[in-house]
């Protein structure tokens, strides 16, 4: 089943990895709503960003690697010639 971030349903399947950064990454903005300094929510924001962008980053390492997996399996060995 696909795991909810911010309200949206990810249609792709999250690995471990990536989950635990969209994890960290709500986190940090339910901290951010929650901070009263303006300095204190741009922190949060930024570091929101940060696990934010790790997650995309590990979703775009899973997605090669299936890919590359899927190639290895459907490659077909020809004869030498």
């Amino acid at each position: 089943m696909a795991r909810v971030d911010a309200g949206v349903t990810m249609l792709r399947r999250v690995g471990p990895a990536a989950q635990r950064c969209f994890d960290k990454a709500a986190e940090y903005d339910r901290l951010a709503g929650e901070a009263s300094r303006y300095e204190d929510r741009e922190l949060y924001r930024s570091l929101s960003d940060y696990w934010r962008s790790a997650a995309k980053n590990y979703q775009f390492i899973d997605r090669v690697s299936d890919q590359l997996a899927s190639a290895g399996r459907n490659r077909r060995i020809s004869p030498p010639r």
